[in-house]
């Protein structure tokens, strides 16, 4: 199985940056799924319909890295293996876990949409993007 960068398909957010990256991606070998796939979600032991709070890295021998710790994942399999066992020391470790909390933090979806203020930059791509994918039209921001 070649590795695999898990996101959630119905976060604006993570199709937003799964679209920045997709070229580079492509480029590692590195194939984008999305958590609610069947073979994904039974993968990682999440039920049906359930999501994940972070986003996952499949490598190739099977191993399963979450959150921040998929950042040196993607350096590694972008072939930059010195970086990326640089950040895979404890002290960076910590600190893209905590970088990666804080934008989770700011960054929250709920039905009845977001208490954030939305970027007018990317109202209609989100919107096109959730009409795509049968969901409905939410308010996002970051800030």
């Amino acid at each position: 199985m070649p590795p695999t960068l898990c996101y959630d398909a119905t976060c604006p957010f993570c199709v937003a940056w799964i679209r920045r990256l997709l070229p580079f991606l492509r480029r590692w070998g590195v194939r984008p799924r999305m958590l609610q796939a069947r073979d994904i979600a039974g993968r990682l032991g999440l039920a049906e319909g359930e999501v994940s709070e972070e986003c996952r890295f499949i490598r190739a021998d099977g191993r399963v890295a979450g959150g921040g710790e998929v950042v040196p994942e993607l350096l590694a399999a972008a072939g930059w293996r010195r970086c990326a066992a640089l950040l895979r020391w404890r002290p960076a470790r910590l600190l893209l876990r905590r970088g990666y909390r804080l934008v989770a933090a700011r960054w929250h979806c709920d039905a009845a949409g977001c208490q954030l203020r939305p970027r007018w930059w990317r109202m209609g791509t989100v919107a096109q993007t959730l009409a795509g994918q049968g969901g409905e039209r939410r308010r996002h921001g970051f800030w």
